[in-house]
């Protein structure tokens, strides 16, 4: 039992402040998560449909969040209460809890790891690499190349730079 609701570009989901008591499931549009950074904020991932977004622990409940959420395009998320995450691993046969941690820890990992390897490399090559994350995730065909019909500019790429 989850709830839907619709942002608009530019919306802010969720920020740092906000506690952790929802699961986040990107159902239409684009999803930009950033960190807090300095005096402003540092793009951490943009989210294509059917990617969870602003995971957290169930357990976590009332913990902040330390990053933020925002409608990159027009969004529907679908909203799962950590209580309904609660019953639905307790209500799971022990194979599906396994399922559900190793998916996270998987996602979480990967995620991980892609940052951490991009500080070794020089902004030239991050450039290339988010380039080629969004073309993965976004992009569409077009002649002789990758179409990305999404609203960018350089503080929507993830670079650390």
């Amino acid at each position: 039992s989850a709830q839907l609701g619709r942002w608009n570009k530019g919306q802010n989901i969720f920020s740092p402040e906000d506690t952790a008591d929802f699961v986040n499931f990107l159902v239409s549009g684009v999803v930009k998560v950033s960190c807090p950074s300095g005096a402003g904020t540092v793009c951490v991932q943009l989210i294509r449909p059917g990617q969870f977004f602003g995971l957290n622990w169930y357990a976590d409940k009332g913990q902040p969040r330390l990053f933020s959420a925002s409608a990159f395009t027009d969004a529907t998320v679908g909203i799962i209460t950590n209580e309904m995450m609660t019953e639905l691993v307790a209500a799971s046969p022990p194979p599906g809890v396994l399922q559900i941690v190793s998916f996270s820890w998987r996602v979480l990992s990967r995620l991980l790891y892609e940052k951490c390897s991009l500080l070794g490399l020089q902004l030239e090559e991050r450039l290339i690499h988010e380039l080629a994350v969004l073309a993965r995730d976004f992009g569409c065909d077009a002649d002789g190349g990758v179409l990305l019909d999404l609203p960018l500019t350089h503080a929507d790429l993830p670079l650390f730079a």
